[in-house]
């Protein structure tokens, strides 16, 4: 599965879960610029979220239940999800310079 970033601090998380809203924001801060424009790696992150947003000790299960079904409503997964890679890491199997060229024409 894609997503922008794997490790994902707890206490950060915690920060950015007041709100559906905010959560989803933060996750989407989690990929890389270049890639928000992709929703499935951007739903792939908000999933990750979630699911650690499950693990966490300091929400009550009903605020967390609450902001998890807004979050996941309009996800939509792709992948395995027991495998993770960070979609920065596609930049190790490419030729960066033909990527850029191909960019540049898209303009």
């Amino acid at each position: 599965m894609l997503v922008g970033r794997s490790g994902i601090k707890m206490d950060e998380l915690e920060r950015h879960a007041h709100s559906a809203e905010e959560l989803m924001e933060y996750a989407d801060s989690l990929v890389p610029e270049e890639f928000r424009h992709n929703e499935k790696i951007c739903s792939n992150q908000r999933y990750l979220c979630c699911m650690h947003l499950r693990k966490s000790g300091k929400i009550s299960w009903d605020r967390k239940k609450e902001i998890i079904d807004k979050v996941l409503k309009g996800c939509m997964i792709t992948g395995y999800a027991d495998s993770l890679v960070e979609v920065s890491r596609i930049y190790m199997y490419v030729d960066l310079k033909k990527v850029l060229k191909y960019l540049g024409g898209m303009k």
